[in-house]
């Protein structure tokens, strides 16, 4: 079975897509962190609707946790990576610069 890792399930569009490739018999880990910039009660409803599949795996993970990331990696060995996860909406980006970068 085709491995593939995609983030940001919990989004609109990517939530279609792991349907999709489910659908088509795919091998599915997806990696979202849910976090509260709009209601995590609707991302969790998205995931809920595809938990019930066997090819599909969900990680709660923010990927600027680089351990966790590398974790799945290894034992997913996915054969194809689509990275969706985002921020919506921009302007919080120019004011929170450092949630979407890992601080050392």
């Amino acid at each position: 079975m085709y491995k593939v890792l995609i983030t940001g399930v919990a989004g609109f569009i990517v939530f279609h897509l792991s349907k999709s490739l489910i659908d088509d018999d795919y091998e599915i880990l997806n990696i979202d962190n849910i976090n509260d910039f709009y209601d995590p009660k609707l991302k969790y409803a998205r995931l809920d609707q595809l938990t019930p599949y066997n090819n599909f795996t969900f990680k709660k993970i923010n990927i600027v946790d680089r351990k966790s990331l590398t974790q799945s990696f290894q034992s997913f060995k996915p054969q194809k990576v689509v990275n969706l996860a985002a921020q919506v909406g921009e302007c919080y980006s120019f004011k929170n610069l450092y949630t979407y970068k890992e601080i050392k």
